[in-house]
C-alpha cells in the first residue's frame, strides 16, 4: 500500500508539474501574441505614395492662417521647382526618401508676397493609434523659419490641435503643445522627461479671434536630446512617436516620444512597436480635471507638415530682439534677399506609419 501511495504521489506530482509548465508556456505565448497584436500597421506614407496621400495647400486658394511671408504652392509647382521630390536610395537602409523644402534660389522682388514653400495635409484622419515618423532631416535653424509637424481637427467638433514638432528661428529644443477650446488642464507627471510645463490647453476667448492662451499646454523637450533643428540633423535625425488612445472618459492616453537615430527601439525598426517598453515619454498628458476627455476632444486629426516663413511667431518685437536676425530690418526683407541661407531648410522623411 505504501509503495502504491508513493507511486501515485510521484505520478500526479509529475503530471501536475507538466500541466503547470504547459500552462506557463501558454501564458507566455498568449502574452507575446498580445504584445505583437497590440498594434498592427494600418497606413504607411513613404516615397511610393506620399504625393497621393497628402493634399498640397495653395496660398493662392487659401489664406495662410498664421500670416506668413509665404507662398504655399501646388504639387505640380513643387515638383517643377524641386521643392518636393523623391531621393532615390539615399536612406541609411538604401531606401527612397521624401524631400519637402522651400525655394532657396530666388531673390524676391519688393512686390513679392512670400517665398515658395509647402504645406501638406494628409487625406486620411487619425482617431486612435500609434503614429511613428522616421525623419532623417528637419528644417535647420535659421532666421524667419517656423517648421511644424502637427495635427488638427478641421471639423472643429471641438477644436483640437497636437503640435508634435514645432520651433522657430534658432530654437534648440522642440516644443510640444496641445490647443483646445475646452477648459483642458493637464497635470505634471514624474513619468516624463519634458521641461517647462504649461498646464492650460484652453485657447480662451471665443477660440476664433480672441486668444488668451496661444501657447497652449505642453512641454519643452529636455536639453541634450537632439530634438529640433540643427542638433536633430547632426545625429542623423530620428523618430517621433505619438500614442493616441481615447480610453473611456478621462482615462485616455496622449503621449509623445523622441528617439535619436542611434537610440531607436528595435521594435520600431522591426515593425512591432510596443510603447510599454520605450521608457519615459517626453510628455504624457495626464488628466487634471473632469472636462477633458482625450477621445472626445482629440479625434478626426489631420496630419500636417509645413514650413512657415515669418508669420505670427516673428513679430517686430521678436525680430528686433534677436541679435542675429536684427541685422536685417524685418523678417520679410531677410527672407527676400538671402535665398542661399535657406539651403538647409527642408524635411527629409524615410516614412510615416500609423499602427492601431
Amino acid at each position: 500500500m505504501l509503495f502504491l501511495l508513493l507511486y501515485i504521489s510521484l505520478h500526479y506530482h509529475h503530471l501536475f508539474s507538466s500541466i503547470m509548465v504547459s500552462y506557463l508556456v501558454l501564458c507566455l505565448a498568449v502574452q507575446a501574441a498580445f504584445v505583437a497584436a497590440q498594434y498592427e500597421l494600418r497606413r504607411t506614407y513613404n516615397a511610393s505614395n506620399f504625393a497621393e496621400k497628402f493634399r498640397f495647400v495653395e496660398t493662392a486658394l487659401e489664406n495662410d492662417p498664421t500670416g506668413g511671408f509665404v507662398n504655399y504652392v501646388s504639387h505640380a509647382t513643387a515638383v517643377s521647382k524641386g521643392l518636393f521630390r523623391v531621393l532615390d536610395g539615399t536612406s541609411d537602409q538604401g531606401e527612397d526618401q521624401i524631400f519637402i523644402g522651400v525655394d532657396n534660389s530666388t531673390v524676391l522682388p519688393s512686390t513679392s508676397t512670400g517665398r515658395d514653400s509647402l504645406r501638406l495635409e494628409a487625406l486620411e484622419t487619425i482617431d486612435v493609434g500609434l503614429l511613428i515618423a522616421d525623419i532623417a532631416h528637419m528644417p535647420g535653424n535659421q532666421c524667419g523659419i517656423w517648421p511644424a509637424f502637427w495635427t488638427y481637427n478641421f471639423q472643429e467638433d471641438p477644436i483640437s490641435e497636437i503640435d508634435i514638432i514645432e520651433g522657430v528661428g534658432f530654437q534648440v529644443d522642440n516644443t510640444i503643445s496641445l490647443h483646445t477650446c475646452d477648459t483642458c488642464r493637464f497635470s505634471a507627471s514624474t513619468d516624463t522627461t519634458g521641461t517647462d510645463l504649461r498646464t492650460n490647453c484652453g485657447l480662451g476667448g471665443n477660440c476664433a479671434s480672441t486668444l488668451n492662451n496661444g501657447a497652449g499646454c505642453g512641454v519643452t523637450s529636455p536639453v541634450n536630446t537632439a530634438s529640433f533643428g540643427d542638433e536633430f540633423n547632426a545625429v542623423g535625425g530620428g523618430v517621433y512617436a505619438l500614442q493616441l488612445e481615447p480610453g473611456d472618459g478621462t482615462d485616455g492616453i496622449l503621449k509623445i516620444w523622441n528617439f535619436e537615430r542611434d537610440s531607436i527601439p528595435f521594435d520600431i525598426t522591426d515593425g512591432t512597436p510596443d510603447p510599454s517598453s520605450w521608457g519615459r515619454p517626453v510628455v504624457s498628458f495626464e488628466q487634471q480635471n473632469g472636462g477633458c476627455e482625450i477621445g472626445r476632444i482629440f479625434h478626426g486629426q489631420t496630419l500636417i507638415i509645413n514650413i512657415e516663413v515669418c508669420g505670427e511667431a516673428f513679430t517686430d518685437a521678436v525680430w528686433q530682439g534677436d541679435e542675429v536676425c536684427n541685422k536685417y530690418s524685418s523678417c520679410p526683407s531677410f527672407i527676400s534677399d538671402n535665398p542661399e541661407k535657406l539651403s538647409d531648410v527642408y524635411w527629409l522623411f524615410n516614412s510615416i506609419k500609423l499602427y492601431s
